[in-house]
């Protein structure tokens, strides 16, 4: 065995490989002991966002960390010391901050296998690393062959045959990739032929899936060739492999949770949040570096209650509560759903309305106007038929009508159930389909409600809406903002939001136009973005990181202040049952 830049080589001796596994699972656990110490951290009074630093620390420094060794040792040494050392001792620390123990053996499993997903993809980045050693050996030796091949121990030598040592290893991996590639393909190929028409004629292409795999992936030999037309790809694209993988895997899971295990209140509860949580600005209060500001510091108990939401788990400062209720024969929802919908909406929508407020001032080309929902006479000159949220006074450079923004933050998963079918009087209704398309329980509601509908079709007459083959009949109906849109010719903006920080694709679109006024010679953007090094300096990126931070943390909050009441109400009941009530 040889020491060569931090990792370890075996020798042609026997043994080797397992004498190079002992000296790196020994390095691994010297340079995860910091750990340890980061188990033990407490906030302080005047302290609130330890966990936030904590997760940092876990993630930033540890997971990273194990990317250089993946690159530089065989796999066959890498993946035994990430499986048995590495993966677990990183897993270890981030659940003393989730709490996962207070949840049920299949919900623990199903998060576990979810975490090692990036935060786009419903995971914590943390932990997976053995799955991810063939495609950062493949990808570092791909990236290096062309100086090997200067090198006159292989000259004249065609390194995409060899088999044996490094390249034979990087073969095998390179090519495990391409097939796991090619099966997460088939099945999203699948999933594209399954599109979803809405009410108003929009068309979701397929089933839900995180975008970012790659499209197409060359041949190991054809990737080695120097003067080829097709580049060797990046370890990022190869990694992003495994994450669909394992996407899939919890995806499957996922499905079968439900059908195992069925909740008499929300239909598909595990797949629609499991699908909220993998939209791509879901992981925002993990995302974002903490860096002692206000909008960056996120409590523990919200970080607490966020990540539990999140991943499917019991929310464990409910435990005492929950309890009681259960043993006095009341029905509880320990995931926090009912919580979630139980009245605390305006907390959500007030801080994700200041966040918006915040980013159209940055790059505002025309007054910002807040509306007051208690008197709606205020905006009457931009609409007669409701309050506005937020408006932009001749903010379309184009036309210069005014820019009315609408803003909903809600929870994908309700009670109530919408199954679609209409009926042949009133014509087509909205589906819940958040189980199988991203927003499916809530987007397509509330632009109906904001932007109202044309109708469609004879009522009375043709068959109600289908939502699969986009024909039938549709009521017209008028929306919110009908007067805005009708009569005075303003834009109106249906800004969605879901509570687990998912934003609509519809509202992405929009904070990439006004990201475009920051941008230019003459660009103005008064943004004040975060202080740490690793803070977003885009302001696409900074801006729907606060606005899906905001709904995240409106909504522990308000699952918090909901936690609070009921223990406010068990003490009063149990005064009463004592006579000192």
């Amino acid at each position: 065995m040889l020491k060569v830049v931090g990792g370890y080589v075996p020798v042609n001796a026997e043994g080797a490989i397992d004498a190079c596994i002992k000296a790196l699972s020994e390095d691994m656990v010297k340079r995860l002991a910091y750990l340890d110490e980061v188990d033990l951290m407490r906030g302080a009074e005047g302290e609130a966002d330890t966990n936030h630093i904590r997760y940092g620390l876990i993630n930033r420094k540890g997971a990273k960390m194990m990317t250089y060794f993946l690159r530089i040792m065989l796999p066959a040494i890498t993946r035994p010391v990430m499986l048995h050392v590495v993966d677990p001792r990183l897993m270890y620390s981030w659940e003393l901050i989730a709490k996962p123990e207070g949840s049920s053996p299949t919900d623990v499993k199903l998060w576990r296998l979810e975490q090692p997903l990036p935060t786009s993809m419903g995971g914590a980045d943390i932990g997976g690393s053995e799955r991810n050693c063939d495609a950062c050996f493949a990808s570092s030796m791909l990236a290096c062959a062309p100086r090997l091949a200067a090198l006159p121990g292989y000259a004249g030598v065609d390194m995409g045959t060899l088999d044996h040592g490094m390249f034979e290893a990087a073969r095998s991996g390179y090519g495990a990739t391409l097939e796991d590639h090619r099966l997460v393909s088939r099945t999203y190929a699948k999933f594209d032929k399954q599109p979803y028409h809405t009410l108003r004629g929009g068309k979701i292409a397929g089933l839900y899936r995180p975008a970012k795999l790659p499209r197409a992936l060359p041949s190991f030999a054809d990737a080695l060739e120097p003067e080829g037309e097709t580049k060797p790809p990046a370890q990022r694209a190869l990694t992003m492999v495994q994450h669909h993988k394992r996407w899939l895997e919890a995806r499957r899971a996922r499905i079968k949770q439900d059908v195992d295990e069925p909740n008499g209140a929300y239909d598909n509860r595990a797949m629609v949040r499991f699908i909220a949580a993998s939209q791509p600005n879901a992981g925002a209060m993990l995302d974002i570096s903490p860096d002692g500001s206000f909008l960056n510091t996120f409590s523990d108990m919200d970080l607490e209650v966020y990540v539990q939401r999140r991943g499917g788990l019991n929310i464990s400062c409910a435990t005492g509560v929950f309890d009681s209720l259960e043993n006095s024969g009341a029905a509880v929802d320990r995931k926090g759903d009912g919580l979630a919908c139980g009245g605390e909406y305006s907390r959500r929508h007030h801080r994700v309305l200041r966040r918006g407020v915040a980013m159209t001032r940055a790059v505002a080309i025309g007054q910002v106007v807040q509306g007051d929902k208690e008197k709606p006479e205020l905006t009457d000159m931009i609409n007669t038929t409701c309050a506005v949220d937020l408006a932009e006074l001749e903010g379309d450079k184009a036309t210069g009508a005014d820019v009315c923004q609408e803003y909903k933050v809600v929870a994908p998963l309700t009670k109530s159930r919408r199954m679609g079918k209409g009926s042949v009087l009133h014509g087509g209704t909205v589906a819940d389909v958040g189980h199988l398309y991203a927003f499916g329980n809530t987007e397509e509601r509330y632009r109906i409600k904001i932007l109202g509908c044309k109708g469609k079709g004879v009522l009375g007459v043709d068959r109600p809406f289908d939502h699969t083959t986009k024909v039938g009949s549709v009521k017209e109906r008028a929306g919110d903002y009908d007067d805005a849109l009708r009569n005075k010719k303003a834009l109106v903006i249906p800004m969605i939001l879901e509570a687990f920080g998912g934003i609509s694709p519809h509202s992405l679109h929009f904070i990439r136009r006004l990201a475009l006024r920051a941008k230019g010679a003459r660009a103005r953007d008064s943004t004040v973005y975060g202080g740490s090094s690793t803070s977003a300096k885009s302001f696409f990126v900074h801006h729907t990181q606060q606005l899906a931070a905001a709904a995240q943390v409106g909504d522990a909050k308000g699952i918090r202040k909901k936690i609070t009441e009921m223990k406010m109400r068990l003490i009063k009941d149990a005064l009463k049952a004592t006579g000192r009530g």
